[in-house]
C-alpha cells in the first residue's frame, strides 16, 4: 500500500467517523496542541508538567509576558519563551491551555501570576480558549487568573484557599486544593494542585477535556490498522558511542516501548502522522541493522497509545495501551497481537464505563499475556491496580484489582519462573505524593505482598528488568532534596520483594528522568533516560553506568544542539547490540520523529 493510499484510506474512515463533531469543538487535525502561560518565576513543577505533556506527543508552546521567565528558588536557570503573549494574536492554533505557576503560601498569594494577571492579552486568550472550548487546566495558585477572567460562576472547581471565598463570590461551586486532592473536571476545564502531586493525572484529566469536545461512536471497529510510511533521517548526537537515526512522517511520531524480536527488534508508541485528528498507535519492526521492516498505525477518531511491547512464542509482539476510540468507558486498556510480518491476528479492549488504561504487558510461560495498568471501574479506591490475564487468544483468565483508597497504578509486569508475578507501580499516600511500589502476585490473580518506596514528594519507578536469581531492578525518576528539581531513581528487590537497596541520583538544578535499564555483563547497570541542564524545555539523552550496588560510575549527556532529545526504553538485541529509542524534535521548528539509537556502553562516556 502506498504512502497516498494509507494517508486518504485513513483520513476518509476517521473523517466520516468524526463528522458529527461539534463545529465548536477545536480543530485537533494538526496533533495536539498545548499553549503553556508561564508565570514569573517558574518552579520546577514547570518540568514535571512539560514531561508529561512531551511524552504524550503533545505540542507544548511556552508563552510569556516578557522572552525570558526567571526561575523560583534552585529551579534552574531562566527559560526563553517560544512566543510571547505579544505574538499570539489568537487561540486557533492551540487544543488546549495550561496555568501552573509555583506553589505558595496564603499569605504570598497576591504575588503569583501578577504579570499575567496584569495583562489584558493573558486575561483574553484564557476567555477565548474557554468560549472555544479548548481543554484549560488552571492550577490552584493560578486560580486568580480565572477569576480575573470571569469564567467562575456555575463550575465546580478545586482553587487555592485563599481563593474559596473570591471563588464563591463570583458563583463557583468552590474547594481548597490540597496536596491529597486528585484533579476536577467539570467540562472542559480542570483545576486541581499544581505542585508535585498527581501531575500525571493532571495531564490524563486534560485529555478527557479534550475528549468532551469530540463526538463519535466507540467501537472495535474504529481501530483500523494500515501501513504508515515511515522516512529517516541520520541521528548525530556528538557522541562515537551512539548512532542512529529518526523515523517519521508528516505530523509528529513517537516511540515510547521496545523489545527484541528473532532478527531484529519491534517498538511502539503514537503517531499523528496518518491525520486522523488525534494519535494513532504506532508499530514498527526493524532487523539488526536498524532498517525499518514494516511500520503500522492503528487507531480511529479518539486518542490511541501503544504503551508496552512484548515478543511473542512465534516471534511476533503483543502491544498494550489505551484507547478512547473503542471499548466501554471513557478510556479502555487495549491489546493487539500482530504477526511477524506485521499483521493483526487479534484486538482486545478491557474496562467498564469509567477511565481504565492498560500501560504495561510481558508475555507469559504459556503462551499467553498479562496486561497490567489501572482501573477506576472496580477496587475501592479512587484508581487500583489493575491486572487482566489472557491466553493466547486474547481471552479473558482472570483480573484483578487491588490498592487503597487513594490512587494505586502499575506501570510494568514481569512473569518469574515459579509463575509469580511482580508488578512495578506506584501508591499515593495521606501526604498526596507518589511513593513507588512493588507487588508479587500470585499465578491465580492474588496479591502475596507489597513492598513500598519513596523518600519526599515524588517517588516514581516505572521500568522493571527480573535478574536470572529471581531479583529485580527497577528505574524511574523522583522529586530532588538538595533543590527544586528532578533526579534519577534506581532500586534493587530481593527475590521476595524486600527492598535491598534505593539510591537517588543528583544533579544540581537538573531535570532528569530514567526511563530503561539493562543489566550488563559485567553485572553493572546501564540507565537511559532524558536529562536537561538549567532549563527544563531543553532535553537531551542521558546514560548512566551504575555498579550492582547501585552506586553511579559515571553520568553522561549526549544530544544534537538542534534539537531535542527524549528516551523512552532500551532493550538488548540477540546480537548483544542495546538500542534505545524514544523522540527527537528540531528546536527551531518542526515535527516531531521517533529516535532510535545504538548505544555501545563501553565507549561511554
Amino acid at each position: 500500500m502506498s504512502k497516498w493510499t494509507c494517508l486518504l484510506f485513513l483520513t476518509v474512515v476517521f473523517c466520516l467517523i468524526g463528522a458529527a463533531r461539534s463545529e465548536a469543538a477545536p480543530v485537533v487535525s494538526d496533533g495536539l496542541s498545548v499553549l503553556f502561560l508561564l508565570s514569573e518565576d517558574y518552579a520546577a513543577n514547570v518540568a514535571v508538567w512539560s514531561t508529561c505533556l512531551d511524552r504524550l506527543g503533545y505540542e507544548v508552546t511556552f508563552a510569556g509576558v516578557a522572552e525570558t521567565i526567571p526561575a523560583f528558588d534552585y529551579a534552574g536557570g531562566a527559560i526563553h519563551v517560544d512566543r510571547t503573549l505579544a505574538e499570539i494574536p489568537d487561540v486557533s492554533a492551540f487544543d488546549a491551555v495550561f496555568l501552573a505557576t509555583r506553589p505558595v503560601d496564603p499569605g504570598n498569594i497576591k504575588h503569583v501570576a501578577q504579570d499575567l494577571r496584569s495583562e489584558p492579552a493573558a486575561i483574553d486568550l484564557v476567555r477565548a480558549a474557554d468560549a472555544h472550548g479548548l481543554a484549560l487546566y488552571v492550577g490552584a495558585s493560578a486560580f486568580g487568573v480565572l477569576l480575573d477572567a470571569g469564567l467562575v460562576e456555575g463550575r465546580s472547581v478545586l482553587c487555592h484557599s485563599a481563593f474559596v471565598k473570591a471563588c464563591a463570590a463570583a458563583g463557583g461551586s468552590c474547594a481548597p486544593s490540597r496536596s491529597t486532592d486528585v484533579p476536577r473536571r467539570d467540562g472542559n476545564l480542570v483545576t486541581g494542585t499544581s505542585w508535585y502531586a498527581f501531575p500525571i493525572e493532571n495531564i490524563e484529566e486534560i485529555g478527557r477535556a479534550l475528549d468532551a469536545t469530540q463526538t463519535f461512536s466507540r467501537s472495535l471497529d474504529n481501530l483500523a490498522g494500515a501501513e504508515l510510511p515511515l522516512v529517516d533521517r541520520p541521528v548525530d548526537l556528538g557522541s562515537p558511542a551512539t548512532r542512529g537515526a529518526a523515523w517519521g512522517g508528516n505530523r509528529a511520531d513517537g516511540a515510547v516501548a521496545v523489545c527484541p524480536v528473532p532478527g531484529g527488534f519491534v517498538l511502539t508508541g503514537y503517531t499523528f502522522s496518518c491525520e486522523s485528528g488525534t494519535a494513532d498507535i504506532l508499530v514498527a519492526r526493524f532487523d539488526n541493522r536498524g532498517e525499518l521492516v514494516w511500520s503500522q498505525a492503528q487507531g480511529g477518531p479518539g486518542r490511541d497509545y501503544g504503551q508496552s511491547i512484548c515478543a511473542t512464542q512465534d516471534g511476533g509482539s503483543v502491544v498494550a495501551g489505551f484507547t478512547t476510540s473503542a471499548g466501554a468507558g471513557a478510556e479502555d486498556a487495549f491489546l493487539v497481537r500482530y504477526t511477524s510480518a506485521g499483521d493483526i491476528a487479534w484486538t482486545r479492549t478491557f474496562g467498564g464505563e469509567a477511565p481504565d488504561m492498560g500501560l504495561g504487558v510481558c508475555a507469559t510461560r504459556d503462551g499467553g499475556f498479562a496486561l497490567c495498568g489501572y482501573t477506576m471501574s472496580a477496587g475501592e479506591g479512587e484508581s487500583d491496580l489493575w491486572i487482566v490475564r489472557v491466553d493466547a487468544a486474547g481471552t479473558e483468565q482472570w483480573t484483578l484489582a487491588a490498592g487503597g483508597t487513594r490512587p494505586d497504578r502499575a506501570y510494568a509486569i514481569e512473569e518469574r519462573a515459579s509463575g509469580e508475578f511482580v508488578v512495578l507501580g506506584t501508591t499515593t499516600t495521606s501526604g498526596g505524593n507518589y511513593d513507588s511500589q512493588l507487588w508479587r502476585i500470585s499465578g491465580d490473580g492474588q496479591v502475596i505482598g507489597t513492598t513500598g518506596m519513596g523518600w519526599s514528594l515524588t517517588d516514581v519507578l516505572e521500568e522493571l528488568v527480573l535478574a536470572g536469581d529471581g531479583s529485580a531492578f527497577a528505574v524511574g525518576y523522583g522529586d530532588c532534596q538538595q533543590s527544586e528539581a528532578e533526579g534519577v531513581v534506581i532500586a534493587s528487590f530481593g527475590g521476595d520483594g524486600a527492598k535491598r537497596w534505593g539510591k537517588r541520583v543528583e544533579r544540581m538544578a537538573c531535570f532528569d528522568y530514567g526511563a530503561g535499564l539493562l543489566p550488563l555483563d559485567s553485572g553493572d547497570l546501564l540507565v537511559c533516560g532524558t536529562g536537561a541542564t538549567s532549563d527544563p524545555t531543553q532535553t537531551d539523552a542521558l546514560f548512566m553506568r551504575l555498579n550492582s550496588a547501585g552506586t553511579a560510575l559515571w553520568t553522561e549527556i549526549v544530544g544534537d544542539r538542534t534539537a531535542r532529545e527524549r528516551i523512552e526504553d532500551a532493550c538488548r538485541l540477540e546480537t548483544g547490540d542495546v538500542v534505545v529509542v524514544g523522540h527527537t524534535k528540531p528546536i527551531a521548528g518542526g515535527s516531531q520523529d521517533a529516535l532510535v539509537l545504538f548505544v555501545d556502553p563501553a565507549a561511554l562516556p
